[in-house]
């Protein structure tokens, strides 16, 4: 029945008229009035929340669709000047052109009676307001009859609004119960003054999980709750605040924990609503599970605590950080005032005057005790017999003394080889800790450690290229580690030192250089005699045109010329000067300095010898004009003494580097085959008895095959010196070259199990050459040894002999590891292996004895390799008949 037919036409029907037509308006209104309405007065219940619920609440004919009614929360939501202004309106006029599913809007409302067939329902609506504007709501849709009209109640809210606002309590005596039962939201009544649900929907009974309806019903929730909220009170006294505020603002909205039936945690949200009922006030509570929002929130707490400690921890690091930059800072500061420091005081003792050498080494020893804070700074020369150094000068910065005792001590070289030869190779010794570091921890138990000294930092000195003294730093404490500005410092300190011996020597060539002149002042003859019978070559000449006026002796036998023929010449005109520049050079130099002291020249004779000569020159006054006198020394035999005293060095040096690469192969070669010999041995003498026969065979032949592989080593060590010594000659004999070739490779063959196959290719050969037997077999023996040992087991060595017309070409070819590119300028050098050699047997003095083999037979060899794919070695022998001269027995050598 539509609602025109039962309320008349031609007026809207308001939510009164529906409310009062189902409940007979005067019964209503005499409830509504009456002091004591019933609990259950549901139609004043109903207007009372009509009006005042924040809610925009419609009331809808199911039929049409249209606007019966709907509140003033309606009109403010749609931007209505009133309610009138959407009385009467369909659904479609105040809906968007399309819906949040995208479907039309016919197709999205339908019919309302066939839209909420289900009579509860919720969804989300895009609405358009009168001003034009679309928002979108969340309705909550509760279908009511009443005889026999339907009515559609639409509550509906802004859909980002996630309030817990009351749920209205639209309930008549028939239908306003229906409405809170069907209504998604969880909704209850509760008394206040109990404590207890009054009436709940199901939605409650599912939130709480509890059995049903009627174990809620007049049930106390305080059981549930925990003692104290999370904000630390008493959930009594909250509830009890709550219920207050409430009461006086008509409406709360709070957040609570309670806990479910089955003892969970339960966080709500909940909108509590006061709503009078006859003489007394209920309260209308909306509940809503916020669990996963508080699970979010917690995260996000969780998140900012973690973010707090990683940006704590960050700080701490920048500030960590920050305190290290201002400690590097602070020791870059203070290295740049170090070497500041160290710069003015070399500044300092270069300019100072160095000509008395004793002075001048106190002044350095004392300076740079200062400068490093070093208990002990000392000078100690070298010996005239090169055997030692001994102390010159010796300070003492804890007493500001010098030691005056300190010249009676010495160090030998022989007592302490590791220091001087870490010197002789113009190293400056570092020595942090004296007893750990290689060069002084020799000499800490008789000299360091009684004096307490800890650490080291000496510098060697040189003069015109040898070594002459040793400046020492010694440290009296706790071991100390020297700073490379330290170290920069000290050994400029003995480059200073070595500027105060030479300026030292200066001074005393130039105080008998004036103790001369003064003699030649005081007596012409005197000094004539002097200057003729001198050994030195001493010569005077004018400044004005360079010509000499005088010559003595030495000089004439030197130049190899009368000195008539000498005197009236320039050194130009005679030839003496190599280079015309260096002439230049010295004339400008003398002139602009007024002398010139031990000026290496290289002059030549009338004869064409050519040397070296040391030469010091000075301006002198004879009468009244100025002259050149000049003394020479001939260095030549010093210089050529020297070059070949560096040569022995060398020689020296190779030879030492052999030994210990001998003692080093030796060592490490015989030390296997020693062990395996040894380990036999006591096999054999303590289990004779009970080893088989075929294991006592075993042992014996593991003992012969490593004694042979000894005596090769010691054959080869022996035949290398041999070879070193000159002992072994070339001595050819008749040859039969092919039953050689083929014993050759059997023996190979025997000697290495047959490891690798080894392929014998014999072309166009003489049958019959002269050569020398031994020299073959110690070129060929070896380099296919070599072949099968550096290839893996089973790969074949190929050994090819040809002729070339006087000469006879052998090739030997393998498979194996190569030769790595950096080892093959080694080939030929004693006791080198190649980096690839792994755990391979070997002296390395095969390729040495192929090569002075190949030698003395008057051959070549070239070798080829591909790391990592074989090794290509050639020989070249030339083939002796029997009328040439070697044939004949004549030796090469």
């Amino acid at each position: 029945m539509k609602l025109e037919s039962k309320l008349g036409k031609g007026r809207p029907v308001t939510a009164s008229d529906f409310w009062m037509n189902t409940s007979k308006s005067a019964e209503f209104n005499e409830m509504c009035s009456a002091k004591r309405s019933p609990p259950r007065d549901n139609g004043c219940m109903f207007e009372f929340l009509f009006e005042r619920t924040s809610d925009a609440v419609w009331l809808i004919d199911s039929d049409t669709g249209a606007v019966v009614d709907c509140n003033e929360a309606t009109a403010v939501l749609m931007r209505c000047a009133s309610r009138a202004d959407l009385v009467g309106k369909r659904l479609e006029e105040l809906s968007a052109p399309e819906q949040k599913s995208g479907s039309p809007i016919a197709e999205a409302v339908g019919p309302i009676a066939e839209r909420f067939e289900r009579r509860n329902s919720k969804f989300d609506w895009k609405a358009r307001r009168l001003d034009g504007t679309v928002l979108t709501l969340e309705g909550n849709a509760t279908v009511v009859e009443r005889d026999g009209a339907t009515m559609i109640v639409l509550v509906s809210r802004k859909a980002d609004e996630r309030k817990g606002d009351e749920v209205p309590l639209l309930e008549s005596a028939a239908g306003f119960g229906s409405f809170i039962e069907r209504n998604a939201d969880a909704m209850s009544f509760f008394d206040p003054q109990t404590l207890r649900y009054i009436e709940t929907n199901q939605a409650v009974v599912r939130l709480l999980g509890a059995p049903g309806r009627e174990a809620l019903r007049n049930a106390s929730p305080v059981e549930r709750w925990p003692e104290r909220q999370p904000d630390g009170r008493l959930s009594i006294e909250k509830i009890r605040e709550m219920i207050k505020l409430a009461l006086t603002q008509g409406s709360h909205h709070f957040e609570w924990l309670s806990q479910r039936y089955d003892g969970t945690e339960l966080p709500l949200d909940i909108v509590m609503t006061a709503v009078p009922f006859g003489e007394r006030t209920v309260l209308s509570m909306v509940y809503r599970d916020i669990s996963q929002r508080k699970k979010a929130e917690e995260e996000i707490r969780r998140l900012n605590t973690s973010l707090e400690k990683r940006v704590s921890k960050r700080t701490i690091e920048l500030v960590r950080a920050n305190d290290q930059l201002k400690g590097a800072e602070e020791a870059l500061r203070k290295r740049s005032d170090l070497m500041h420091k160290h710069r003015d005081v070399l500044l300092e003792l270069a300019h100072s005057n160095k000509s008395d050498l004793e002075r001048a080494l106190q002044k350095i020893c004392s300076v740079s005790a200062a400068t490093l804070n070093v208990a002990r700074v000392s000078y100690w020369s070298v010996l005239e017999d090169d055997s030692a150094i001994s102390c010159e000068v010796l300070y003492l910065r804890d007493t500001d003394s010098f030691d005056q005792d300190c010249k009676s001590r010495r160090l030998v070289f022989a007592e302490y080889r590791a220091y001087f030869d870490e010197l002789a190779a113009k190293r400056t010794i570092v020595a942090n800790d004296v007893r750990s570091h290689p060069a002084t921890s020799a000499m800490a138990e008789n000299y360091l450690n009684p004096l307490g000294i800890s650490s080291l930092l000496d510098a060697p000195v040189w003069e015109c290229g040898e070594g002459v003294g040793v400046l020492r730093h010694e440290h009296v404490g706790p071991p100390r580690e020297w700073w490379s500005e330290e170290i920069d410092f000290v050994s400029a300190l003995a480059a200073i030192v070595s500027l105060a011996l030479e300026e030292s020597n200066r001074a005393r060539a130039e105080h008998l250089l004036r103790e001369s002149e003064a003699r030649l002042r005081e007596s012409e003859a005197r000094f004539s005699t002097a200057f003729r019978a001198s050994p030195a070559l001493m010569t005077i000449s004018r400044l004005s045109d360079e010509k000499y006026i005088e010559v003595n002796d030495a000089f004439v036998r030197w130049y190899g010329l009368r000195r008539d023929d000498i005197i009236g010449h320039d050194t130009k005109e005679l030839g003496t000067w190599l280079s015309l520049e260096d002439r230049a050079k010295f004339w400008a130099d003398l002139k602009r300095n007024g002398s010139l002291r031990e000026l290496e020249c290289q002059a030549r004779t009338s004869r064409g010898t050519m040397g070296t000569l040391l030469v010091s020159a000075d301006i002198i006054e004879i009468n009244r004009q100025p002259h050149v006198i000049a003394t020479g020394l001939d260095i030549t035999q010093r210089k050529q003494a020297e070059v070949e005293l560096l040569r022995t060095l060398a020689r020296e040096k190779e030879l030492g580097q052999l030994r210990s690469h001998f003692v080093s192969m030796v060592s490490h070669e015989f030390r296997t085959p020693l062990g395996i010999i040894q380990s036999s041995a006591e096999i054999l003498e303590d289990y004779l008895e009970q080893l088989q026969p075929d294991e006592r065979e075993d042992h014996l032949q593991s003992i012969r095959q490593n004694t042979c592989r000894m005596a090769m080593l010691m054959e080869e060590a022996l035949l290398i010196g041999s070879l070193d010594a000159g002992k072994i000659e070339f001595r050819p004999a008749p040859l039969e070259l092919r039953p050689f070739a083929q014993r050759l490779v059997d023996e190979v063959l025997s000697a290495t199990n047959r490891r690798c196959p080894i392929e014998l290719s014999l072309a166009e050969i003489p049958g019959e050459i002269q050569a020398d037997e031994r020299l073959l077999q110690h070129i060929f023996t070896n380099l296919l040894t070599n072949g099968v040992k550096y290839s893996d087991p089973g790969q074949p060595v190929r050994f090819e002999i040809t002729s070339a017309g006087t000469e006879i070409i052998c090739a030997i070819r393998d498979q194996g590891i190569g030769i790595p590119e950096a080892d093959r300028e080694w080939l030929f050098s004693a006791f080198h292996r190649g980096q690839n050699v792994a755990d391979r047997p070997g002296t390395g003095l095969g390729l040495v004895i192929v090569k002075r083999c190949v030698d003395l037979h008057a051959g070549k060899i070239n070798v080829e390799s591909q790391f990592g794919k074989g090794t290509l070695v050639t020989v070249r022998l030339p083939v002796f008949s029997p009328a040439s001269p070697v044939a004949c027995g004549e030796a090469t050598p």
